[in-house]
Protein backbone atom coordinates (compact mmCIF):
# COMPACT_ATOMS: atom_id res chain seq x y z
CA UNK A 1 0.00 0.00 0.00
CA UNK A 2 2.75 2.40 0.96
CA UNK A 3 4.70 1.54 -2.19
CA UNK A 4 1.62 2.17 -4.31
CA UNK A 5 1.02 5.56 -2.70
CA UNK A 6 4.69 6.47 -3.13
CA UNK A 7 4.63 5.44 -6.80
CA UNK A 8 1.51 7.53 -7.43
CA UNK A 9 3.04 10.58 -5.74
CA UNK A 10 6.29 10.13 -7.63
CA UNK A 11 4.42 9.68 -10.92
CA UNK A 12 2.47 12.91 -10.39
CA UNK A 13 5.61 14.73 -9.25
CA UNK A 14 7.48 13.69 -12.42
CA UNK A 15 4.52 14.85 -14.49
CA UNK A 16 4.51 18.31 -12.87
CA UNK A 17 8.30 18.59 -13.07
CA UNK A 18 8.19 17.72 -16.76
CA UNK A 19 5.47 20.34 -17.33
CA UNK A 20 7.51 22.90 -15.39
CA UNK A 21 10.56 22.15 -17.52
CA UNK A 22 8.63 22.31 -20.81
CA UNK A 23 6.84 25.51 -19.75
CA UNK A 24 10.20 27.34 -19.46
CA UNK A 25 8.97 29.14 -16.35
CA UNK A 26 12.31 28.25 -14.79
CA UNK A 27 13.92 30.70 -17.23
CA UNK A 28 11.75 33.48 -15.79
CA UNK A 29 12.64 32.49 -12.21
CA UNK A 30 16.40 32.28 -12.85
CA UNK A 31 16.64 35.57 -14.76
CA UNK A 32 14.37 37.44 -12.35
CA UNK A 33 16.35 36.26 -9.30
CA UNK A 34 19.66 36.99 -11.02
CA UNK A 35 18.51 40.55 -11.75
CA UNK A 36 17.25 41.22 -8.21
CA UNK A 37 20.27 39.62 -6.51
CA UNK A 38 22.86 41.47 -8.61
CA UNK A 39 21.13 44.81 -7.94
CA UNK A 40 21.21 44.23 -4.19
CA UNK A 41 24.82 43.04 -4.28
CA UNK A 42 25.96 46.30 -5.86
CA UNK A 43 23.66 48.31 -3.62
CA UNK A 44 25.33 46.73 -0.59
CA UNK A 45 28.80 47.37 -2.03
CA UNK A 46 27.97 51.08 -2.10
CA UNK A 47 26.66 51.05 1.47
CA UNK A 48 22.91 50.51 1.07
CA UNK A 49 20.05 52.92 0.43
CA UNK A 50 20.91 55.37 3.24
CA UNK A 51 24.40 55.96 1.94
CA UNK A 52 23.39 55.96 -1.70
CA UNK A 53 20.50 58.41 -1.29
CA UNK A 54 22.24 60.81 1.10
CA UNK A 55 25.88 60.68 0.14
CA UNK A 56 26.21 59.11 -3.28
CA UNK A 57 29.52 59.41 -5.07
CA UNK A 58 29.72 57.03 -8.04
CA UNK A 59 32.98 55.22 -8.53
CA UNK A 60 33.86 52.69 -11.17
CA UNK A 61 34.81 49.12 -10.34
CA UNK A 62 36.77 47.70 -13.28
CA UNK A 63 35.63 44.26 -14.39
CA UNK A 64 37.23 43.86 -17.82
CA UNK A 65 39.74 46.71 -18.40
CA UNK A 66 38.73 48.91 -21.31
CA UNK A 67 35.52 46.95 -21.85
CA UNK A 68 33.15 46.69 -18.85
CA UNK A 69 33.10 48.31 -15.45
CA UNK A 70 30.51 48.63 -12.68
CA UNK A 71 29.17 51.92 -11.38
CA UNK A 72 25.99 52.13 -9.34
CA UNK A 73 23.46 54.52 -10.91
CA UNK A 74 19.94 55.28 -9.77
CA UNK A 75 17.79 55.52 -12.88
CA UNK A 76 14.49 57.39 -12.42
CA UNK A 77 13.33 56.41 -15.92
CA UNK A 78 12.75 53.32 -18.00
CA UNK A 79 15.40 51.27 -19.77
CA UNK A 80 18.49 53.35 -20.58
CA UNK A 81 16.99 56.45 -18.90
CA UNK A 82 13.83 56.92 -20.98
CA UNK A 83 11.16 59.11 -19.29
CA UNK A 84 13.65 59.95 -16.56
CA UNK A 85 13.22 63.69 -17.22
CA UNK A 86 9.59 63.71 -16.02
CA UNK A 87 9.75 65.94 -12.93
CA UNK A 88 6.50 64.86 -11.30
CA UNK A 89 7.42 61.73 -9.32
CA UNK A 90 3.85 60.42 -9.01
CA UNK A 91 3.24 60.81 -12.76
CA UNK A 92 6.62 59.30 -13.64
CA UNK A 93 6.17 56.29 -11.38
CA UNK A 94 2.60 55.77 -12.59
CA UNK A 95 3.66 55.86 -16.25
CA UNK A 96 6.62 53.55 -15.75
CA UNK A 97 4.78 51.06 -13.54
CA UNK A 98 1.87 51.10 -15.99
CA UNK A 99 4.19 50.36 -18.91
CA UNK A 100 5.84 47.48 -17.02
CA UNK A 101 2.48 46.03 -15.93
CA UNK A 102 1.09 46.22 -19.48
CA UNK A 103 4.23 44.63 -20.96
CA UNK A 104 4.23 41.83 -18.39
CA UNK A 105 0.48 41.29 -18.78
CA UNK A 106 0.71 41.08 -22.58
CA UNK A 107 3.56 38.56 -22.43
CA UNK A 108 1.77 36.39 -19.84
CA UNK A 109 -1.60 36.56 -21.65
CA UNK A 110 -0.11 35.70 -25.02
CA UNK A 111 1.91 32.89 -23.44
CA UNK A 112 -1.17 31.48 -21.68
CA UNK A 113 -3.41 31.60 -24.76
CA UNK A 114 -0.80 30.20 -27.14
CA UNK A 115 0.94 27.81 -24.72
CA UNK A 116 0.16 24.56 -26.58
CA UNK A 117 1.01 26.03 -30.00
CA UNK A 118 4.28 27.72 -29.06
CA UNK A 119 7.55 25.87 -29.53
CA UNK A 120 10.35 25.91 -26.99
CA UNK A 121 12.14 28.89 -28.53
CA UNK A 122 9.10 31.17 -28.33
CA UNK A 123 8.31 30.00 -24.79
CA UNK A 124 11.87 30.70 -23.66
CA UNK A 125 11.90 34.16 -25.25
CA UNK A 126 8.54 35.12 -23.71
CA UNK A 127 9.67 33.98 -20.28
CA UNK A 128 12.86 36.03 -20.63
CA UNK A 129 10.90 39.11 -21.74
CA UNK A 130 8.56 38.72 -18.76
CA UNK A 131 11.50 38.40 -16.38
CA UNK A 132 13.10 41.57 -17.73
CA UNK A 133 9.90 43.60 -17.52
CA UNK A 134 9.04 42.27 -14.06
CA UNK A 135 12.56 42.83 -12.73
CA UNK A 136 12.45 46.59 -13.35
CA UNK A 137 8.79 46.72 -12.25
CA UNK A 138 9.86 45.66 -8.75
CA UNK A 139 12.32 48.56 -8.59
CA UNK A 140 9.78 51.15 -9.74
CA UNK A 141 7.06 49.91 -7.43
CA UNK A 142 8.99 49.40 -4.18
CA UNK A 143 12.31 51.28 -4.22
CA UNK A 144 12.71 54.91 -3.04
CA UNK A 145 11.52 57.48 -5.60
CA UNK A 146 10.86 54.67 -8.06
CA UNK A 147 14.58 54.37 -8.80
CA UNK A 148 15.81 51.47 -10.92
CA UNK A 149 19.27 50.21 -9.96
CA UNK A 150 21.68 50.20 -12.92
CA UNK A 151 25.33 49.19 -12.59
CA UNK A 152 26.79 47.83 -15.86
CA UNK A 153 28.84 50.26 -17.93
CA UNK A 154 30.56 49.87 -21.29
CA UNK A 155 33.94 51.62 -21.17
CA UNK A 156 34.64 51.43 -24.90
CA UNK A 157 31.59 53.47 -25.97
CA UNK A 158 29.24 56.22 -24.78
CA UNK A 159 26.29 54.12 -23.67
CA UNK A 160 23.80 54.47 -20.77
CA UNK A 161 24.46 52.42 -17.64
CA UNK A 162 22.11 49.43 -17.51
CA UNK A 163 21.23 46.31 -15.52
CA UNK A 164 20.50 42.63 -16.09
CA UNK A 165 16.78 43.22 -16.73
CA UNK A 166 17.59 45.77 -19.47
CA UNK A 167 20.03 43.32 -21.03
CA UNK A 168 17.51 40.50 -20.95
CA UNK A 169 14.82 42.65 -22.59
CA UNK A 170 17.08 43.88 -25.39
CA UNK A 171 18.67 40.49 -26.12
CA UNK A 172 15.26 38.73 -26.01
CA UNK A 173 13.74 41.21 -28.47
CA UNK A 174 16.70 40.81 -30.85
CA UNK A 175 16.51 37.01 -30.63
CA UNK A 176 12.72 37.15 -31.11
CA UNK A 177 13.03 39.25 -34.28
CA UNK A 178 15.76 37.00 -35.71
CA UNK A 179 13.81 33.84 -34.92
CA UNK A 180 10.56 35.25 -36.35
CA UNK A 181 12.38 36.05 -39.61
CA UNK A 182 13.91 32.57 -39.64
CA UNK A 183 10.54 30.95 -38.86
CA UNK A 184 8.79 32.94 -41.58
CA UNK A 185 11.40 31.97 -44.17
CA UNK A 186 11.23 28.32 -43.10
CA UNK A 187 7.44 28.23 -43.36
CA UNK A 188 7.44 30.04 -46.70
CA UNK A 189 9.69 27.33 -48.12
CA UNK A 190 7.25 24.66 -47.02
CA UNK A 191 4.24 26.27 -48.72
CA UNK A 192 5.38 25.80 -52.34
CA UNK A 193 6.03 22.12 -51.63
CA UNK A 194 2.51 21.69 -50.30
CA UNK A 195 1.13 23.54 -53.32
CA UNK A 196 3.08 21.31 -55.72
CA UNK A 197 1.78 18.20 -53.98
CA UNK A 198 -1.79 19.44 -54.24
CA UNK A 199 -1.29 20.24 -57.94
CA UNK A 200 0.00 16.71 -58.56
CA UNK A 201 -2.98 15.24 -56.76
CA UNK A 202 -5.37 17.34 -58.81
CA UNK A 203 -3.68 16.22 -62.05
CA UNK A 204 -3.96 12.57 -61.07
CA UNK A 205 -7.65 13.02 -60.28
Amino acid sequence: MNNTVFKNIWSKTKKYLYWFYKSYIWIFILLFLFDIITKHVFLSIYGGWDNVLNNFYPKDITFIPGFISFTLTLNPGAGFGMLGNVDNEVLRRTLLIGISVIMTGVFVLYYSLRFKKLNGVYKGILMALTAGAFGNLIDRAFYPNGYVIDFIKFDFMDFPVFNIADSVLVISIIVLIIYMIYDTIKNSKKDPEVKDENDDLNKNI
